[in-house]
């Protein structure tokens, strides 16, 4: 991944990512995802990346029935 050329500017590619609000690792993720035809589906995987544990919620006193549903 090079978002600068060989006298340290930024090129399209770095351009491109820093406007998208993710990690740079993420953001070209998701740019190289349209040359695969998956764009939608890398979304949902950087987005899910980007959480800490609050995708799978736990009521109180419903933990187990919780952890049924999400296996």
């Amino acid at each position: 991944m090079h978002v600068l050329d060989e006298n340290d500017v930024i090129i399209d590619q770095g351009r491109m990512m820093a406007c998208i609000p993710l990690h740079p690792m993420l953001s070209n993720m998701v740019l190289a995802s349209a040359s695969f035809k998956c764009t939608e589906e890398i979304v949902v995987i950087a987005a899910m990346l980007c959480v800490v544990n609050l995708v799978f919620f736990r009521p109180d006193g419903k933990e187990e029935e919780a952890d049924i549903a999400r296996m």
